[in-house]
């Protein structure tokens, strides 16, 4: 199910709200558990500073090499959580502005180099919108609001397809490592039709100090039989592909699904 180009902006403006709203309520020297090393104040002013950039990279429509200077142009940070409100709120307000004057085919740079257009930053910032609004709820001891049916399809055929993807990140990592296929994963929901299958695979190599470093990934396939399965409803499933708390059901072949289990670990902040 495709997210409407109306549709999406109002989720993102809607998340980050709320998300404002729990860190306010937070001491801001919290720790953010689903975000490693984060405090309160750290996920606020992250997620302003993405939607200040990405609202200029769509306004202004860089060359690549122009980017770094839109990211090193951010002020600086607030002291305090009250002091970023309104600067969050600003920068969201611009982003959603860009977000409903441009269409999805519209050409614009992304991190992503399979796809450099507005359609892939509407996307990407709807599902990292709704994370890290999960990562505030639980960072304030709140439980978890469900993802609508449309965000949730959206949000795990992005974590698939786009942030578990290994081949854009190949090119960066040091040469002369493994490329190993562990099997396929079916991904599957039980309160409705959706459905992926991928290959899980995963990139090793060895450091100078001696250790074994590896980053893991899907390969979405098309068909082919899955030797293991994660099930779950569709907004667990979403969670999961994000490696925020979630229940689902894993089965199958052991090999495989150690693979899922280190895919899993490994995380997405």
């Amino acid at each position: 199910m495709d997210m409407t180009q109306d549709t999406a902006a109002r989720v993102i403006a809607h998340e980050a709200e709320r998300l404002s709203d729990l860190l306010a309520s937070c001491s801001p020297d919290t720790p953010v558990l689903t975000c490693p090393g984060w405090t309160a104040k750290d996920l606020l002013w992250h997620v302003a500073g993405v939607h200040r950039f990405w609202a200029e990279v769509l306004r202004q429509d860089p060359e690549a090499s122009q980017v770094q200077a839109i990211e090193s142009g951010a002020p600086d940070e607030p002291t305090t959580i009250d002091a970023m409100l309104p600067v969050r709120a600003a920068w969201t307000a611009a982003l959603c502005e860009q977000l409903d004057v441009l269409g999805d085919a519209t050409p614009r740079w992304s991190w992503y180099p399979k796809e450099q257009t507005v359609g892939f930053t509407r996307r990407m910032q709807l599902a990292e919108a709704t994370m890290h609004r999960v990562d505030a709820e639980l960072t304030a001891g709140q439980g978890i609001m469900s993802l609508q049916p449309e965000v949730g399809q959206a949000v795990a055929h992005h974590a698939i397809t786009v942030m578990h993807d290994l081949e854009p990140r190949l090119p960066w990592l040091p040469p002369g490592g493994q490329l190993t296929d562990h099997g396929t994963v079916g991904i599957e929901a039980t309160d409705c039709d959706a459905q992926w299958l991928a290959g899980v695979r995963s990139y090793a190599w060895q450091a100078e100090d001696g250790q074994v470093n590896t980053v893991w990934g899907f390969a979405p396939q098309s068909e082919g039989a899955a030797a293991a399965t994660v099930r779950g409803t569709l907004p667990q499933l979403a969670l999961w592909l994000w490696s925020r708390p979630a229940e689902v059901t894993v089965a199958g072949d052991g090999a495989v699904l150690a693979a899922i289990t280190a895919l899993h670990e490994a995380g997405v902040q």
